[in-house]
């Protein structure tokens, strides 16, 4: 495998959909998607609050 990649490289999107693969968000479910989705509700109340933060700030 170490051979074939050193002759002929990678595909020329590998890395494109390796990091694309590592952005999709993952499958859960029951208790555990419930505690992840309240995780992610907090950061965005909490950017949201940064963002307005910051924008009041320039304004004024």
């Amino acid at each position: 495998m170490k051979l074939q990649r050193k002759h002929y490289g990678y595909h020329l999107d590998y890395h494109e959909k390796k990091r694309r693969e590592g952005r999709r968000q993952k499958k859960m479910f029951g208790l555990k998607a419930k505690l992840y989705h309240a995780q992610l509700h907090v950061e965005k109340i909490h950017m949201k609050k940064m963002h307005e933060k910051r924008n009041s700030q320039t304004e004024a």
